[in-house]
């Protein structure tokens, strides 16, 4: 399990200084976009308003892991005006933020301040059913759709087969 997950890419969190910090090694993926959206949830109930997503070990990131953050980016600016703080991306990343009409959603920052990463766990992969699992991508898909008019046509096909697969397993 554990090269596998290596090998897929891994998400470190912490919450060092009142903040949450969010690090990828390798790539952010819809393989562990789940356990980086539940984190996140929870850190959001819990009130963490500022998160700081260190890209700078990050190779690319796909268009679920990129909803996932978006998703993010917009529930905390929703409550009382929170951020999302892009560190490091690499010319890959950020290329696949600005395709994705995204980029402006995040403070994207090129120097990477010192960060305490010390208390920091790597997410677990726990069990995923794969309703939880389709309903992730399901739902990074739709925001990504929901921010540009380009991306609800090019991702039109991923939602339309995920909504077909969510109602498959309904009945």
């Amino acid at each position: 399990m554990v090269m596998a997950q290596l090998a897929a890419g891994r998400v470190l969190v912490g919450t060092p200084s009142g903040h949450v910090l969010i690090r990828v090694e390798g790539r952010g993926t819809h393989m562990n976009s789940q356990p980086l959206r539940d984190f996140v949830m929870e850190m959001v109930r819990e009130g963490y308003l500022e998160f700081d997503l260190d890209l700078t070990d990050c190779l690319y990131v796909d268009s679920t892991f990129a909803g996932v953050i978006v998703a993010l980016s917009l529930q905390v600016r929703e409550t009382s005006g929170g951020r999302v703080a892009v560190f490091g991306a690499n010319s890959r990343c950020r290329e696949q933020l600005h395709t994705l009409g995204i980029e402006h959603l995040f403070d994207l920052k090129d120097e990477v301040p010192a960060l305490d990463k010390s208390d920091m766990e790597t997410l677990p992969w726990p069990f995923r059913s794969e309703e939880a699992w389709g309903e992730t991508i399901l739902e990074a898909h739709r925001t990504l759709a929901s921010i540009d008019p380009t991306n609800a046509e090019r991702l039109q096909d991923v939602i339309e087969y995920m909504q077909q697969q969510k109602t498959h397993r309904l009945h």
